[in-house]
């Protein structure tokens, strides 16, 4: 799983960091990317998007 999530954006970090922590114990592997700004989603996607799909020519 490819998680990312700005530093400050509305959607805590919190929640991206229990969601580590879950597929840590159910040995799932991911990837964890915390940008700065308070952008979400399609505001980091083009930053992200070369990750994310090396991450899933690795993985899938």
């Amino acid at each position: 799983m490819f998680l990312a999530n700005s530093l400050n954006e509305f959607v805590p970090t919190s929640g991206v960091l229990e969601m580590a922590k879950i597929l840590t114990s159910k040995n799932v592997p991911f990837v964890e990317w915390m940008l700065p700004g308070t952008q979400h989603a399609k505001g980091y996607l083009e930053i992200v998007y070369p990750t994310v799909l090396n991450f899933l020519n690795q993985y899938i």
